[in-house]
């Protein structure tokens, strides 16, 4: 299977090829070149279902505001940092609107901790999860999957960076300012990470956004904009795979039918992925796929493993993959 250059992870198509910016551009004329090739080499959604992996695009729609609650009371420089970040990027997106309601009421969950944000690969600034749901299956093949963004929580610590001598610095409001803006564009839609831009991780590049905003300037991100230039739901690539490694996803997805569950969730990261149902009790039936950057570039190589309560809700049969 051939690869683009311009395709950084070589996303695939549902004819087996690469699907790059110029297909993007082509399928899409209100997205520019500069926006498709950011985006292809962000993180996307993926549903592995029917013998096929759908690679895809979720964003908030902006028909409505996005709606946004802080829990707790948050400190001044906290609350200024978030009001500067939602207000830049409202200014910075086009039809992209917020709103501050109570937490009953919010799509986006924004909560400081005190330290560092507590994460399976170890303590970070900051973490965001952003769930995106799908809610059907698309019309036809050129059509977008009826996907959006149904929750995202935010989390940053409230303590600072390390140097040498192992003494704390805190952040300053740049870079705080710049963390929020980072954590934001993930409840947004937008994962993964890169060297520049909202993306980046680097503390330094933060505080040059946390600047620019403070400043009331417009950041100007062509992931972000190609993001939000998409219908949500924007096929990004196909590929065909063998039926039996994803039996577990079309399993779930019958018990969904049912009525037994709702979903599938879709949450994505760095190098792994969930997918999941919730019952009427509130409980997961999760699945979890590893190797992400590795899957786009060898789709055959798929394992989805179950999560212990989905382990037990469906029994073992000799045509599962079960670890």
């Amino acid at each position: 299977m051939r690869r683009l250059g311009l395709l950084a992870l070589g996303l695939l198509a549902c004819a087996g090829r690469p699907l790059g910016a110029s297909d993007l551009v082509t399928a899409h004329p209100g997205l520019d070149r500069a926006e498709a090739r950011a985006l292809v080499r962000t993180m996307p959604y993926l549903l592995p279902a029917a013998g096929q992996i759908t690679w895809f695009s979720c964003r908030h729609e902006t028909s409505l505001p996005v709606l946004v609650s802080a829990a707790g009371e948050l400190q001044a420089h906290e609350e200024a940092a978030l009001e500067t970040a939602l207000a830049t990027l409202e200014r910075s997106v086009e039809g992209l609107r917020f709103l501050r309601v109570p937490p009953d009421e919010a799509t986006v969950g924004v909560e400081f901790v005190e330290g560092l944000v507590a994460r399976e690969e170890g303590d970070d600034q900051a973490n965001t999860i952003t769930d995106c749901r799908v809610t059907g299956t698309p019309l036809g093949m050129g059509d977008p999957l009826p996907a959006r963004i149904e929750r995202a929580s935010m989390r940053i610590g409230r303590g600072g960076r390390l140097d040498a001598l192992g003494r704390e610095w805190a952040l300053t409001p740049e870079e705080l300012t710049g963390v929020v803006i980072h954590e934001v564009v993930h409840a947004l839609g937008l994962q993964g990470h890169g060297s520049g831009g909202l993306l980046s991780r680097d503390l330094s590049e933060l505080a040059r956004t946390g600047r620019a905003a403070r400043a009331g300037q417009t950041l100007e991100d062509p992931a972000l904009a190609g993001l939000y230039t998409l219908p949500s739901g924007t096929v990004l690539g196909r590929a065909a795979v063998s039926p039996a490694r994803t039996q577990l996803v079309d399993r779930l997805a019958r018990l969904a039918a049912e009525g037994e569950v709702g979903g599938p969730f879709i949450r994505v990261g760095d190098a792994s992925a969930r997918i999941f149902w919730t019952d009427a009790r509130g409980r997961d039936y999760g699945l979890q796929i590893r190797q992400l950057k590795e899957l786009l570039r060898e789709p055959a190589e798929l394992v989805i493993l179950p999560e212990a309560r989905t382990r037990r809700a469906l029994p073992r049969s000799n045509d599962l993959p079960w670890p």
